[in-house]
């Protein structure tokens, strides 16, 4: 089952670096933090088996970039699942069509 993650940065507020780090890029650890949490609760959600979720994270720095990677990783293990279950689905209609092929040549050995 799903489960919501706290995600907190009290390290980064009180590091000087992360600090002047936030301040010269324009944000804030709040800031930065409210933008990884879609891609973590995406993460997670996909960690339980749940691959309907999307991250709605915009914008071209790193962690945009990040959580397209996230929404592209979930589209193609989402893919895979789906090729993986037609897959079994078309080796079980097989195995159902050999089970009849062998009683048909059963019959004609007889005749």
């Amino acid at each position: 089952m799903f489960r919501p993650v706290a995600l907190e940065l009290p390290v980064c507020s009180r590091s000087r670096a992360c600090r002047a780090w936030t301040t010269a890029s324009g944000g804030s650890a709040a800031s930065i933090t409210n933008r990884l949490r879609p891609v973590v609760v995406a993460m997670d959600a996909m960690a339980e088996g749940d691959l309907s979720r999307t991250v709605a994270v915009g914008g071209r720095d790193e962690i945009g970039t990040m959580a397209g990677a996230v929404d592209r990783a979930t589209a193609s293990v989402r893919q895979t699942s789906r090729s993986v279950e037609a897959g079994r689905r078309a080796g079980g209609e097989l195995s159902g069509l050999s089970t009849e092929l062998q009683q048909l040549v059963g019959r004609f050995k007889r005749v």
